[in-house]
Formats: C-alpha cells, sequence, structure tokens
C-alpha cells in the first residue's frame, strides 16, 4: 500500500460480530488493492473490536470511540481520518464482491464532476434467501436531482463511494438527521450540482435482518427523511412546501391529513414554478430538464398538473377526473382495496375449509 491509497474504505461498527469477519474479509479480498480500511468500534460491547484486531492486514485501521456517538459521528470521525480522495463506505453485515472499489474508482476517475457513485446489489434476507439486483438507473444530473426531489434515495448508503473533499465541503454526515444522514447529504451534494452515477452492477450484498438500523429504527427513519425532503423542496420552492413534499413523495399522508383540491391546485402551481427555478438555478441541459421532469411526471401525473391549470369554474368535471387518474391517489386506492382484499380472502378461507369439512364427512 502507498503513503497515500487512492481509496478510504469506512466501516462503523456496533456490536456486529455476527457478521462482522465476512465484512472485512470482503473488503480485504479486494481486486483493487491500493487502499485502507478505517472501522471506527463505536463503543462496542461484545467483540467486535477485539475481531478487527486480530486482523494482521497493515491496510486495516482500527479506531475506538470511548462513548457511543452514533453512526453519523463515527462515520465523520472517520472522515477526518481518512487519506484517501476517494471513500467507499462498507456496513459491518454487508458484504463488497471482489471488483466493487475497482469499478467505482475506474468511474470517479473518468468523470470529474461525477462526486458520489453507488452499485446495484441484492439483498440476503434471513434464512439466506436473496433478492433480485436492486438500483437505479442514473444517467445525469437531471436523474440524481428528479429522484432526490420525488423522495427516493437513489445511492444506497452500503454502495456509496464518494469524493472526500465534496462530502467534507458540505460539512460531512449532519446528526441532527440521523439516521437519515445519507439522504441529507445526497442533497446537498446535489444543491452544490454535484453528480451521480450507479455502477450498473450488482457488487454489493446487503444484509436484512430486524436488528440492523434502518429496520430497528425505520420510524425515525422515514421521519427524518421526510423533513430533509421537505427543506429542500421548500428551499427551492422558497414558500412552504408541506402539501408538495407530501405529493412528491407519494405519500399517504396527503389523503389522511384531508388537503384540500384548493391546496393541491396551489401545490401543483408552485411545482411548476419550482422545476423552472430549477432549469435556471441549475443549469438544466435540456436531456437534464426532460429527465427531471420525467420523474416528476412518473410521481404526481400529468393529469393532475394539467387540472391545476384549469380555472376553477369551467370543466369541474374535467378537473375531477384527471385529479381522479393521477398516480397521487394510488396509495388512497390502495388503503381502500387492501382491508377489501384481507376480507375476500378470509370469506374464501372460511369457505374452503367448510368445504373440506363436508368433504371429509362425506
Amino acid at each position: 500500500m502507498t503513503a497515500t491509497p487512492i481509496v478510504t474504505v469506512l466501516m462503523p461498527v456496533y456490536n456486529g460480530t455476527a457478521h462482522l469477519a465476512e465484512a472485512v474479509e470482503g473488503v480485504l479480498a479486494q481486486t483493487l488493492r491500493d487502499f485502507e480500511l478505517i472501522v471506527v468500534d463505536d463503543a462496542s460491547t461484545d467483540d467486535s473490536a477485539a475481531l478487527v484486531a486480530a486482523y494482521a492486514d497493515p491496510r486495516l485501521r482500527l479506531v475506538r470511540n470511548e462513548r457511543n456517538l452514533g453512526q453519523a459521528a463515527s462515520l465523520n470521525r472517520g472522515l477526518a481520518l481518512a487519506r484517501g480522495p476517494y471513500v467507499a463506505r462498507v456496513d459491518q453485515d454487508d458484504v463488497s464482491l471482489p471488483g466493487r472499489l475497482e469499478r467505482q474508482r475506474r468511474l470517479l476517475d473518468e468523470a470529474s464532476d461525477v462526486a458520489l457513485v453507488g452499485t446495484r446489489f441484492r439483498a440476503i434476507a434471513q434464512a439466506g434467501r436473496m433478492t433480485e439486483p436492486r438500483g437505479y438507473r442514473l444517467a445525469d444530473y437531471g436523474d440524481f436531482l428528479g429522484a432526490l426531489l420525488t423522495g427516493q434515495s437513489p445511492v444506497a448508503h452500503p454502495t456509496a463511494m464518494f469524493r472526500r473533499d465534496a462530502v467534507l465541503a458540505v460539512g460531512g454526515y449532519d446528526a441532527t438527521y440521523a439516521p437519515a444522514d445519507d439522504v441529507k447529504l445526497w442533497i446537498e451534494l446535489a444543491r452544490r450540482r454535484h453528480e451521480a452515477r450507479v455502477v450498473p452492477e450488482t457488487l454489493v450484498l446487503y444484509r436484512e435482518h430486524p436488528q440492523q438500523q434502518s429496520a430497528a429504527r425505520a420510524a425515525l427513519h422515514r421521519e427524518q427523511w421526510h423533513r430533509a425532503h421537505r427543506e429542500f423542496v421548500a428551499d427551492l420552492c422558497r414558500a412552504p412546501a408541506d402539501v408538495l413534499s407530501l405529493a412528491l413523495r407519494h405519500d399517504d399522508a396527503l389523503w389522511r391529513a384531508g388537503v384540500s383540491p384548493h391546496a393541491l391546485v396551489a401545490a401543483m402551481r408552485d411545482l411548476d414554478r419550482m422545476l423552472g427555478t430549477v432549469r435556471t438555478t441549475f443549469a438544466l441541459r435540456p436531456d437534464e430538464d426532460a429527465a427531471l421532469r420525467r420523474h416528476v411526471a412518473r410521481q404526481v401525473g400529468r393529469g393532475v398538473r394539467l387540472a391545476a391549470r384549469i380555472p376553477y369554474c369551467p370543466a369541474p368535471l374535467v378537473r375531477a377526473v384527471l385529479f381522479g387518474l393521477s398516480p397521487l391517489r394510488i396509495p388512497a386506492v390502495r388503503r381502500v382495496l387492501t382491508p377489501l382484499a384481507r376480507r375476500a380472502r378470509r370469506r374464501a378461507d372460511v369457505a374452503g375449509l367448510a368445504l373440506t369439512r363436508r368433504e371429509v364427512s362425506r
């Protein structure tokens, strides 16, 4: 390893002995050899630190927090110690496949305007069952910005590699948004016109289990994610954006909160103004602007935006139809249909049981 490695692999650990060895060995087996692995042990109470310390590989550095600081603070500590210009994230229970660092490093080398690179991944569920590959396709800045504005995280955090200087320039991870600090970081990178890409290969195996942070703190994660999104949209709208944020996220709360048609019409008008502001502020190329608008149209629907342009008095039926056919209605329709489907299944089960008993009695 050179004095200054090209990649710093950053792994925060807290009581991770169950899968930690597999995660560490996945990094050490990378085809790219010029890296350092910084493991930040966040005051674990199990044998995690001892397990990591047992590795004799000189590329591995173990740092221990005296008290539990949380993942965001541990990541920021690792960033301060990182020597590589590129930083790759790895979680304590995930597996990086051998070519991961090499493919991501190559993309960052070739595209100076790209600051963030993810990969496709497969999730390992309980009992070892593996899902189909997942991951976004990011062709340009319009895709990156469009995904964020529609309430999505286009780069899975455990697959991320980013330019250290770009992340430090936006202040690193913001612990006040934990455990959604990764989404907040992607938003801050997008604000500064940084590009993101996703390598179209499955290079990470992501483990899903009830103890992982995203599962154990799902409600808080959702709340903080929505907060970051709402603030982002409001900043681009230059106006309060509660209703528009709900609409762009396809959040069922839009209908549970009893949002009036008037408020939704106003939000759609804010959306049109916002898209114009975004195009100017970020100097979007025509293809980037088209990609951004595709994301928005897919989430909100063209009909509901057209309905917002129809005067209030004429064509009330047309307005109602256009609103009713909007993708925004999908969560509300699902909420109505789900209990009906459950009731139908229960009746089918009861009927099936009665038929079985009749057959047995014969």
